[in-house]
């Protein structure tokens, strides 16, 4: 059972930057952010019907508001990076978080560090920028690849920032607030063509 939720974890994760490639001929990558993040509140909402879920002590509001911010950050960065590059390479670029999350948690949860790790940064970096100056007519830099590193780097602050939560919050906890949090900053974005699609729905259902 395990084992194949982890499977469809993975499917559902490399799919997703061939739709969001697919969904900025239509929508912008605000609008993408905000949409995303709209259902998957909407969704969250409807699993604690089922699950209890505590609120956060007031100790954590700043914790959790971050960690808000840094998703915030993660999709917009994204889904401006994936204008300009494939979702091949996007999919590369944003495996380099696991790196992240290590040399972070090196600097910041005194975690060990080993020369293979080192080695793995040294050739991730090399493949960044191998994409980043990819060009068949040319030298030139690709400004996406940029936006999609800085993907990767929040995506590994996220899982840095959060560890410290899940010793006092459960997993569904930690990932509501935020993911609550990120569709708050969100809202403000949400407006004019996006609004008018989702009032078209909501009009015809």
């Amino acid at each position: 059972m395990i084992i194949s939720l982890i499977i469809m974890a993975v499917i559902l994760w490399s799919s997703s930057f061939v739709g969001i490639r697919a969904a900025l001929i239509e929508y912008s990558p605000i609008e993408i952010a905000v949409l995303r993040f709209v259902i998957s509140s909407i969704a969250l909402f409807l699993v604690i019907l089922f699950h209890k879920i505590n609120l956060p002590n007031k100790k954590d509001y700043f914790p959790f508001a971050l960690l808000g911010l840094v998703l915030f950050i993660n999709h917009i960065a994204l889904n401006y990076g994936i204008r300009t590059i494939t979702a091949g390479e996007t999919t590369l670029i944003v495996s380099s978080s696991q790196l992240f999350q290590v040399l972070l948690a090196y600097l910041f949860l005194n975690e060990t560090i080993s020369i293979r790790f080192l080695l793995g940064l040294f050739f991730c970096f090399l493949g960044v920028t191998i994409i980043a100056f990819q060009n068949p007519i040319g030298l030139s830099f690709n400004l996406g690849v940029v936006f999609v590193l800085i993907a990767a780097i929040t995506n590994a602050i996220y899982f840095i920032l959060q560890k410290p939560l899940l010793i006092r919050y459960r997993p569904l906890e930690v990932i509501c607030y935020s993911t609550w949090i990120a569709t708050l900053m969100l809202l403000p974005f949400g407006r004019g063509k996006l609004q008018k699609q989702l009032f078209f729905f909501i009009r015809f259902r």
